[in-house]
């Protein structure tokens, strides 16, 4: 269970109502209707203006260099960067296929660009490599049926997924990286959905307008629904557009009424405690080392399959492992389990650590990371997942889980780089942690005090 609370409202001169959003910093953000565009921070300034766009939904985007990607009325693609004066075509119009919405990634700096046929009213998704060159097009499932009709809006989750707002079908569909259909949403049983703006927020859930419903409705990453944090009973009508800023961990909605936009924090009630918690705010709280160099060595690792090696190395005693032994065996197996990787096997599963630099410090037969820089980012880039969470309490050593993990309401200090727990991992931390919890600093967290002291 879930929700939504109000912490601002702001109107948006230069546009008439809200149907997309897309963030540059916390307090700068990219709004449009369906003929301008403007930049305006949390005031409500004009700080940008843009017209000549595209009469569409999703519109726009901005990448990792901060720059505004937006389609423009004749179906080109422009990249405007406001701080060089530039602004250039990035990729043609090419009929008779139409660009309907972009979504720039914000783990590897791929563009994804929906896109319909003006003929036979198809879709389909296109992704870019950040040079404007085509590297895949996703389009149908196994058994050749199209995916698409009229993509309005997508985006993708943290694991990857490629997540399409289908007007035309009423759906959400869903394709993992490679472009596989994992599933079709079309709404609870018994309801039609009307999708419009789309989003995923620090947990991987994904939230999505529905203008029949009048709400904002909240879904696993697998497509199972699970509330609408955000109903006529709110408040709210008329939503359309949908922005989460990742760094303050607050959903921006917009209104297809008026040039409104509400600005909310989502509080999550634990299936098992029923109590609300808290997710580690890793862009927020460790801006330090969450710095362009960084994000991009780890992102590299990531496209190169590296992601268990580095859970692997986090697990282990002093953030390390020693190839010549064999101990670190059974907790790599255990993470390839819980994430589908490959199992070990001395053939395959460590060769090449050549390419994990500049992340790895290889001296080996040792392997580490090259740095506490890049080991709190890599810790960092898995600790939103619950799952990652439940095997590092389950495996890693105890001094690891000591210096990381804290409980749900434990009150952070300056300068401290933690990760708060989820409330149902916090019996799990207690045990874990043994004696040691007596002297653990998340002892200051009343609920875990009493617990423990009575």
């Amino acid at each position: 269970m879930s929700r939504a609370v109000r912490q601002r409202l702001i109107r948006v001169p230069g546009v008439s109502v809200v149907v997309h959003i897309s963030h540059v910093t916390s307090d700068r953000v990219w709004i449009s209707d369906r003929s301008n565009i403007v930049l305006t921070n949390t005031t409500g300034d004009i700080l940008h203006h843009l017209t000549g766009i595209a009469d569409l939904w999703g519109v726009h985007t901005v990448n990792r260099d901060g720059e505004l990607i937006y389609i423009d009325s004749e179906y080109n693609i422009h990249k405007l960067s406001i701080e060089n004066n530039t602004n250039i075509t990035f990729i043609k119009h090419t009929a008779p296929w139409e660009a309907w919405s972009v979504y720039s990634s914000p783990s590897n700096g791929d563009l994804l660009v929906g896109m319909r046929h003006t003929y036979s009213k198809t879709g389909k998704v296109n992704r870019y490599n950040n040079s404007g060159q085509h590297i895949q097009t996703i389009k149908h499932n196994d058994s050749g049926e199209e995916l698409y009709l009229l993509p309005i809006y997508l985006t993708e989750n943290r694991n990857g997924d490629v997540i399409v707002s289908d007007w035309k079908l009423g759906a959400l569909v869903v394709t993992d990286r490679e472009g596989r259909h994992r599933f079709s949403y079309k709404g609870q049983p018994g309801y039609s959905l009307d999708p419009r703006g789309v989003c995923t927020d620090a947990l991987s859930h994904i939230l999505v307008c529905d203008t029949y419903a009048f709400a904002v409705e909240l879904l696993d990453q697998d497509g199972n629904s699970l509330s609408n944090v955000l109903t006529t009973q709110d408040g709210q009508r008329f939503q359309c557009g949908l922005g989460y800023d990742d760094r303050t961990q607050l959903l921006w909605v917009g209104s297809d009424f008026d040039n409104t936009v509400d600005i909310h924090r989502l509080t999550y009630k634990d299936s098992l405690t029923g109590m609300p918690c808290r997710v580690c705010r890793s862009s927020e709280d460790h801006s330090e080392y969450d710095c362009t160099g960084v994000r991009k060595s780890l992102e590299e690792i990531h496209m190169k399959g590296g992601d268990a090696v580095l859970m692997l190395i986090l697990l282990c005693q002093s953030y390390r492992i020693n190839l010549e032994e064999e101990y670190w065996i059974e907790k790599y197996n255990v993470v390839a389990e819980r994430f589908n990787f490959k199992k070990y096997d001395k053939e395959s599963s460590l060769v090449n650590l050549e390419k994990y630099r500049p992340v790895l410090k290889l001296d080996l037969p040792v392997v580490s990371f090259s740095s506490d820089l890049f080991r709190h980012a890599s810790f960092f880039r898995f600790a939103g997942d619950p799952n990652f969470v439940d095997v590092f309490l389950t495996c890693a050593e105890k001094d690891n889980v000591s210096e990381y993990c804290r409980s749900w309401l434990y009150p952070k200090k300056d300068g401290e780089i933690i990760c708060w727990l989820l409330p149902r991992h916090t019996r799990q931390l207690i045990d874990r942690l043994g004696e040691d919890i007596y002297t653990h600093p998340t002892l200051d967290d009343p609920i875990v005090n009493e617990v423990v002291l009575g």
